[in-house]
């Protein structure tokens, strides 16, 4: 199974430390906080093949080439420049999947393809994941996290789930609600159907502001299920979370 990792975005709200460094190499528990993703990788592609594709941005470009030269664990990459737009040199995540797909992807076959964030850290086991998604295989899934707290659940995609004969289906789904109806948030991997990447062209064309997800669900009428994992993650969007993911994963590495 391919695999792509988004790590094209500009990151301006931990700006001055993202100004020069991209968010996905600042580091957290002493790693940069890509590598903690690109370790579960190298150990996804060993055993189940399949190529690994790295989705950035035109100024970070070298920094990330420098990485893959340095890592001591990582698949066989492939740095994928995102194509700017006359409108924003930030295509955006869903852009980046499109282009990827359509320049590496169109004769894959229908397996589908492991795609997950490059700035947040997780005890996702990607494993797991995939068996859940091999038993469940006529849909994609999404790996949802439960924070148990409502109020920051509102930063983030809400999923409730319901049970049936294909899997957990993602019965409701929607960005950043007020206030939120769930505690189980989307962690940005998924796991999507080469039918539903074969959308991603018209979701980006369509303009709408709903979410890859909730607009398969709404507006393609398509089932997705939902995977929940327990342990760690933390979305590394700002100062705060940035400092909660360095204590826990220093504290983490001391006890080893």
């Amino acid at each position: 199974m391919d695999s792509i990792v988004l790590a094209g975005g500009f990151a301006t709200r931990l700006y001055p430390l993202t100004q020069n460094t991209s968010k996905p190499l600042l580091k957290v528990g002493g790693k940069h906080v890509l590598s903690y993703l690109m370790d579960e990788l190298d150990r996804f592609h060993r055993e189940n093949g399949g190529a690994c594709y790295l989705t950035v941005n035109r100024k970070f470009y070298p920094d990330f080439e420098k990485f893959r030269q340095e890592a001591k664990h990582c698949p066989p990459l492939e740095i994928v420049v995102e194509e700017a737009t006359k409108d924003s040199e930030k295509p955006g995540p869903m852009k980046a999947i499109g282009q990827v797909f359509n320049e590496y992807m169109r004769d894959l076959p229908s397996e589908g393809v492991l795609i997950a964030a490059g700035d947040s850290v997780s005890s996702i086991d990607l494993a797991e994941f995939l068996d859940y998604y091999a038993r469940h295989r006529e849909r994609s899934v999404v790996a949802l996290y439960d924070i148990n707290d409502l109020k920051k659940a509102e930063f983030y995609a809400c999923a409730e789930l319901a049970e049936d004969a294909g899997g957990k289906r993602i019965s409701r789904f929607a960005e950043k609600p007020k206030p939120a109806f769930s505690t189980l948030v989307n962690t940005t991997y998924f796991i999507l159907r080469k039918a539903e990447l074969e959308m991603i062209d018209d979701y980006a064309a369509s303009g709408t502001k709903k979410g890859l997800i909730d607009w398969l669900i709404d507006e393609k009428v398509v089932a997705v299920n939902g995977f929940v994992f327990r342990g760690h993650w933390f979305d590394i969007g700002d100062f705060e979370s940035l400092r909660l993911a360095d204590n826990f994963l220093s504290k983490e590495k001391n006890l080893r």
